[in-house]
């Protein structure tokens, strides 16, 4: 699963980094793409978590920040029944949609609209 996905967004970069590839965050698989552009941080993460019935959860989302401030958007969600080796060969259907949008919405996104703020010492920048 982790193969799929990690081959997958490699090719959707498009000026995008990969700046995490798989890592496990509590519990879920993150891939993160990110870009630096107009004095904000834009990302696009694709999450991947396994439920308790073996089936996962796919979410992408889109975000920005400024080191203060940051938002936060959910693109889309879609379980996965039946886990993913039933469905690895679609990762071009499930993650390609998404991923376009969560990409647009970074790249819209305006320092106006960091609508949260760190806690204070845990700005990831």
């Amino acid at each position: 699963m982790k193969e799929v996905i990690h081959d997958f967004v490699k090719r959707q970069l498009d000026g995008f980094d990969l700046t995490e590839d798989g890592f496990d965050r509590h519990g879920s698989f993150e891939w993160t793409m990110h870009r630096e552009s107009d004095g904000l941080h834009r990302y696009v993460i694709v999450a991947v978590s396994p439920t308790a019935d073996a089936n996962f959860v796919v979410e992408v989302w889109a975000g920005a920040s400024d080191g203060l401030h940051f938002a936060r958007r959910l693109i889309g969600t879609q379980t996965m029944v039946g886990g993913w080796t039933e469905y690895g060969h679609m990762a071009e259907q499930v993650l390609q949609k998404p991923i376009d949008d969560a990409k647009q919405l970074a790249e819209r996104l305006r320092k106006s609209d960091l609508d949260q703020s760190y806690v204070a010492g845990s700005s990831p920048l």
